[in-house]
């Protein structure tokens, strides 16, 4: 597989998406991050947006960056945004989420404190916790996490709302990723993994198997 040489941007999305009959029917981003890979600098990052972040598009519609998940607009409005342009769309739902922790064998996530969020229903003892990818699914998704005061024996809930969840999501993307690239794979053992990757997302069309191949041996080289 050909290296890549320029820097590249990706649109990594994760959906909620809706079964017909429910209350808010299609597909909603939950979130929205734009992963940064040069090769020439040496270097991956990630820049996330509120999924609530109010925007207006060049034809005057206006509305949450979320809303424009359907049909490809999230890529324009992205680009638009930011003033840069978007090579890849990655887009994972919930179980696709959930499948590919557990094929990395889950995510070891510290805390200080005990944390709970009884909207998503995460929870996590004091010291290092091993998610399986529903916790880390519930993790991410939390917007009301509380901590336990050990001196007080009362919950105190994080005011940060969205902010803080995005902290948590860019946290467990490190944490994540770190431990992925950490393990020497073969080269089968590679190709079986991101195989099974690409069961569990939607990619755009220029986006395939030896693309993935690419860009994991980039950020792998980082």
């Amino acid at each position: 597989v050909p290296p890549i040489a320029t820097p590249l941007n990706v649109l990594v999305v994760g959906v909620d998406r809706r079964p017909p009959g429910s209350d808010v029917e299609g597909s909603r981003a939950d979130t929205i991050a734009v992963v940064r890979i040069d090769p020439e600098q040496q270097r991956v990052s990630m820049l996330s947006l509120p999924r609530d972040l109010l925007v207006t598009t060049d034809d005057g519609t206006s509305g949450r960056i979320n809303s424009f998940t359907d049909n490809g607009g999230l890529v324009e409005v992205v680009s638009s945004l930011l003033g840069i342009d978007i090579n890849h769309y990655i887009e994972i739902d919930f179980a696709g989420f959930e499948s590919l922790i557990d094929l990395a064998g889950g995510v070891t996530v510290p805390f200080d404190r005990a944390v709970r969020d009884v909207n998503t229903g995460f929870t996590a003892d004091p010291g290092c916790n091993t998610l399986s990818g529903a916790d880390a699914l519930a993790y991410v998704r939390s917007r009301r996490p509380e901590q336990l005061d050990p001196v007080t024996g009362e919950w105190r809930p994080d005011p940060r709302s969205d902010l803080g969840r995005i902290e948590r999501q860019q946290d467990l993307t490190q944490r994540l990723y770190t431990s992925v690239l950490a393990q020497n794979y073969s080269t089968t053992d590679k190709t079986r993994m991101l195989t099974d990757v690409v069961d569990d997302i939607t990619v755009d069309t220029g986006l395939d198997l030896d693309g993935l191949s690419a860009i994991f041996n980039a950020a792998a080289l980082i």
